[in-house]
């Protein structure tokens, strides 16, 4: 009877070992496995998406660019009319703006501060006048032999500062005029 029970207990350890090997250990190490593979695709995921990003910088970084601040361009900032000066600077653009085919886009920038009081009846925010500043620079690249159907206004109004906005010269740094070009 006593070896009747050794086997009993060696056939029982057997079956607890089985018991515990396939409803414990299997799928415990099928969650191992799942969420290594799984790990696995979103680390291939956010790999490709980090190239596509990279392409597309790539792809959408300017072939051309120029900076003009609306103190080089404009006599004061209630004016609109281009400076001797910032009419030179401009100029040195043409060719090269010629030379490309890509996109050109004219963006206006201004500083966290509102319109001047002059012209707040015909700019009532940053936007607008970012833009008609834009506009006066596009107009003449447009006269200067640049194809109208290349050019793009854009207004980024504040949101683009290049400095702080705390001190007189930052504010004057990020009033500006870009112009680039995109392949």
């Amino acid at each position: 009877m006593i070896r009747y029970l050794g086997w009993m207990a060696a056939l029982l350890m057997i079956v607890i070992g089985l018991v515990f090997y396939n409803f414990v250990y299997l799928p415990k190490q099928a969650r191992i496995l799942r969420q290594r593979d799984e790990n696995a695709m979103w680390t291939r995921e956010v790999q490709s998406l980090t190239e596509r990003l990279k392409a597309s910088d790539r792809q959408s970084a300017p072939s051309f660019s120029a900076v003009f601040l609306f103190d080089q361009l404009f006599a004061d900032s209630e004016s609109f009319e281009v400076t001797s000066d910032g009419e030179a600077a401009i100029r040195e653009c043409i060719p090269q703006l010629q030379r490309s085919t890509g996109l050109v886009e004219v963006i206006g920038h201004t500083d966290n501060t509102a319109v001047p009081k002059e012209l707040r009846g015909y700019y009532p925010s940053n936007w607008e006048y970012a833009g008609a500043r834009a506009a006066v620079v596009a107009r003449l690249l447009a006269d200067w032999g640049v194809l109208e159907n290349r050019i793009r206004v854009v207004s980024a109004a504040g949101t683009d500062p290049r400095e702080g906005n705390s001190t007189p010269e930052g504010r004057s740094r990020n009033r500006r005029v870009e112009i680039l070009v995109r392949p």
